[in-house]
């Protein structure tokens, strides 16, 4: 597995396990973080500290996390 997820309490991990972080496994990442995001998890750090390269494809699915929380804010708003 490329990322693990570890629930700590006050907050939940993704740990990268790859020295890449590219469109070969971006998507991967993306669809931890969504799954993430659907079970209410709001507070999520994600470790690069094995990851040496990381090219644009890894770095928005990073940012869309943050995208997606902001509209499901502006959405609840709305509620």
């Amino acid at each position: 597995m490329n990322f693990t997820i570890e629930d700590k309490g006050r907050y939940t991990l993704v740990t990268s396990n790859v020295d890449k972080l590219d469109t070969t496994c971006a998507p991967e990442l993306k669809s931890e973080l969504v799954y993430l995001n659907k079970t209410n998890v709001r507070n999520v750090i994600i470790d690069l500290t094995a990851t040496r390269y990381c090219d644009s494809s890894g770095l928005a699915e990073a940012v869309d996390l943050l995208y997606m929380e902001e509209i499901e804010k502006d959405v609840n708003k709305e509620n």
